[in-house]
């Protein structure tokens, strides 16, 4: 139910093999910015120009004097998919998108939302340039040290809801934040229980330990997957009779819940097999 976008030091062949193996890795972000130092940038792109690209990897290229270098090494490469981060406002993301489209107009972008006015102005900008941009997702700990704000579950939930509430009204992915904890089980659960409540159906990680929790995580009990199951049933029945609404187990049920539904038996029938009496 949630996708994983895991990042990975681009500096760091063993991790980057690693990755291959891992479960649940569904976007792999090759990172050159908080994990590369300027001197390893070389030995950075040669590392992750030797991969095989998938069309689901992304690279995530600092916004420095390095910036266009590295973007023309990878982009030739392959790699179409660019995460930004620090872009200061719609003027510089202007300019950001420019340089990429310059290497190749195919580029889509994951913008990391870092300060006050990206914040405030990415609603112009998914407007503007919205076919050029994948996702959006709040780059919580830069953000709260540039606004002065508490890094706290208390004061991000209006944040996320406000980005995740955003992407899907401009149809762009909304990307949860990446948390520290790479060792809490009952405390990462508790934040991607989170981040489906808000609307999010992928978040960054850093860690395969990030990875196992959501991997493991049951979204939904059996119970809730056998009434999702029956209740699509009596949908099914319903529409032989011409009916358009249904009781079942003392609630209402109207034609807009099938999706839901769909998606809660589909998840189920992955998670706990198709058994039926089991679910």
């Amino acid at each position: 139910m949630i996708r994983g976008y895991l990042f990975i030091p681009a500096n760091k062949p063993r991790f980057i093999e690693k990755s291959l193996e891992l479960e649940g890795v569904n976007h792999r972000i090759f990172d050159f910015e908080d994990s590369v130092s300027s001197f390893d940038v070389e030995k950075a792109i040669l590392n992750v120009n030797k991969q095989t690209v998938k069309p689901s990897d992304w690279v995530r290229i600092p916004l420095t004097d390095q910036f266009q270098g590295i973007a023309n090494e990878l982009i030739k490469k392959g790699y179409r998919n660019v995460i930004v981060p620090k872009v200061k406002d719609k003027e510089h993301f202007s300019e950001v998108i420019s340089q990429l489209q310059a290497i190749n107009n195919e580029v889509k972008v994951i913008i990391l939302i870092e300060n006050y006015l990206i914040f405030l102005q990415m609603e112009q900008i998914l407007k503007k340039w919205n076919k050029f941009i994948y996702g959006i997702g709040l780059g919580s700990h830069d953000f709260t040290a540039v606004t002065k704000i508490r890094h706290h579950k208390d004061v991000l939930f209006p944040l996320r809801l406000q980005i995740s509430l955003l992407a899907n009204a401009y149809n762009v992915i909304p990307i949860d934040i990446a948390s520290m904890n790479i060792s809490d089980h009952e405390a990462y659960n508790t934040e991607i229980q989170s981040a489906f409540d808000l609307g999010y159906r992928a978040k960054f990680v850093l860690h395969p330990f990030q990875l196992q929790c959501i991997n493991d995580y049951p979204f939904f009990t059996k119970e809730e997957v056998k009434d999702a199951a029956e209740i699509m049933n009596l949908f099914f029945e319903s529409e032989q009779k011409k009916e358009v609404v249904i009781k079942y187990k003392g609630i209402i049920y109207e034609r807009p819940h099938i999706n839901n539904l769909k998606s809660i038996k589909a998840w189920g029938e992955e998670y706990y097999g198709t058994d039926r009496q089991i679910l």
